[in-house]
């Protein structure tokens, strides 16, 4: 009888917040409901939609780690079906759903257009070619893919452009491994009582990339919460708005934070941060020090996204609105929250 290999065999969690698939790849864990209310904020901030962007952001990001890794490579000759089930395998643990190359089917996505932009990578991964897909959505839990052959010739994705966000480079001597708690499912796994699947770091890169310096819709109050230095004009309204998709999708979920003292901080670092993939946070100072702030040290591959997720936590756990200011350096990042002062004006 064969032995049955577990689903995250050869992926690495890394104590320290930084997480790899069996690729050797960066990756992040999301809740599918959280990714969902993300990528909505994100989307409803720009004047154009973004979904396309999403989908080759996983496509590109996809298509690099196939071309690099030998477990993907296409034999001359035979073989080809043991790479198709690798690919399929790969689904799976990645937490993405199912996909069928031969039926042209995506059942149980993660994300739709996350989903979809990984099959066309797969697609033309197996191929060799380059394919126009539509695809059309029976319902939540199908996708039918369409494809149409293209003239051009395959050519290799392109490795983004890395922004100046602080981003800390992942750690490639682990000091030590999480036993993370995911439940296998057929399509993938559930963290606690979601459902969640990996993204790779690099997707966000590509994603980044291609919107940057894409116009906000009208005006933007909330941009004046968020004081950032450290970067270009274009990034730090590129990073604002993703740090404020993260806050609000957080804002939207019912996850309690009691903080009674300072210390209280580090359990909920790691439940909400570094069990997921996102790094590293460091306490410098706290209001309930007798602070006037709260000031986090931030090391990550995904500094935006984790400065969001900071804000959400730190406003649940004080019930107040508060300001950011965010410090970027070379390899981390400073954040500084703090709450508006109230002027009083006494009427004589």
């Amino acid at each position: 009888m064969l032995q049955k290999i577990p689903l995250h065999e050869g992926f690495l969690f890394g104590r320290d917040g930084f997480f790899l698939d069996d690729t050797g790849s960066p990756i992040v864990l999301f809740g599918v409901r959280e990714f969902d209310l993300f990528w909505t904020h994100l989307d409803t901030l720009f004047e154009s939609p973004m979904g396309r962007k999403l989908i080759y952001a996983g496509t590109d990001a996809e298509e690099l780690i196939l071309s690099a890794h030998k477990d993907f490579q296409l034999p001359r000759f035979f073989g080809v079906k043991k790479v198709t089930e690798r690919l399929h395998n790969r689904w799976i643990a990645m937490g993405w759903g199912l996909h069928s190359t031969q039926k042209n089917l995506i059942t149980m996505p993660c994300h739709d257009a996350w989903s979809v932009g990984l099959a066309l990578a797969h697609k033309e991964h197996l191929t060799q070619e380059r394919w126009t897909m539509s695809w059309s959505q029976r319902s939540s839990e199908h996708v039918d893919l369409h494809f149409e052959p293209k003239a051009a010739s395959i050519a290799s994705a392109q490795v983004p452009r890395p922004l100046n966000w602080g981003a800390a480079e992942t750690s490639t001597s682990i000091q030590g491994e999480l036993d993370l708690e995911l439940e296998a499912r057929s399509y993938g796994f559930f963290r606690g009582q979601q459902r969640s699947f990996f993204m790779h770091v690099s997707a966000f890169h590509h994603l980044f990339n291609s919107i940057i310096g894409r116009p906000l819709v009208g005006q933007h109050p909330w941009m004046k919460d968020w004081v950032i230095e450290g970067a270009s004009s274009s990034e730090v309204e590129l990073f604002s708005s993703v740090s404020r998709a993260a806050m609000m999708a957080f804002q939207q979920s019912e996850t309690p934070i009691f903080v009674q003292q300072s210390s209280d901080w580090a359990e909920l670092f790691n439940i909400h941060i570094s069990h997921r993939g996102l790094g590293h946070v460091a306490i410098q100072s706290s209001v309930f020090d007798g602070e006037e702030s709260t000031e986090f040290s931030i090391k990550s591959n995904l500094p935006a996204l984790t400065c969001g997720l900071l804000a959400g936590m730190f406003e649940r756990a004080h019930g107040q609105h508060a300001m950011m200011n965010i410090t970027i350096h070379p390899s981390n990042v400073v954040m500084n929250l703090s709450f508006p002062s109230v002027d009083y004006v006494v009427k004589t």
